[in-house]
């Protein structure tokens, strides 16, 4: 098995966890798939030469960390404005520039936004935004595997919102 297959291999695991991940109906559960999911997709997308990818994902788990452990309003408000601090000052400093370096940075924004919120419904919708940028930036860099995870993403997210709906 070439390296490449290895990775492939590991970006569609990520698959497999986020698709479980964005099915969930408890916010920390979502989270945790989630992390799973985005550990293994910073591995996959670092063999495309992703390195904003791979950042993103490991502010991603972080978030994810802090917010499956508090629920308090004051700490997470102050994830977010850290959060988007931070996507700003990843942009200038380590980006790689133009469009497709700003594209993971958005991403960001988008993900502490989801990771934050207690509303399972309000979590997905931010993520839609999350999976948008991280399309876009699979595409750049030429990654089928990040593309496939978020293509797959898209739908089912549309799938658990509309089973929520359908609830409601």
């Amino acid at each position: 098995m070439t390296e490449a297959i290895f990775y492939d291999i590991i970006g569609h695991l990520a698959t497999a966890f986020s698709f479980f991940s964005f099915l969930s109906v408890s916010t920390n559960r979502m989270r945790s798939l989630g992390m799973i999911s985005a550990i293994l997709f910073g591995l996959s997308i670092y063999s495309y030469g992703g390195i904003n990818g791979v950042f993103v994902t490991l502010i991603s788990v972080i978030v994810k960390i802090i917010s499956i452990q508090t629920s308090h309003s004051k700490v997470l408000l102050s994830v977010r404005v850290i959060g988007f601090f931070m996507s700003i000052l990843f942009y200038l400093s380590m980006s790689e520039g133009g469009i497709a370096g700003a594209l993971p940075a958005a991403s960001l924004i988008f993900i502490i936004m989801a990771d934050t919120q207690s509303d399972i419904k309000k979590m997905k919708m931010w993520y839609y935004g999350s999976a948008s940028c991280w399309l876009a930036y699979a595409i750049s860099i030429n990654s089928v595997p990040a593309i496939i995870y978020d293509v797959v993403g898209i739908l089912t997210l549309t799938y658990s919102l509309l089973a929520i709906a359908k609830k409601e």
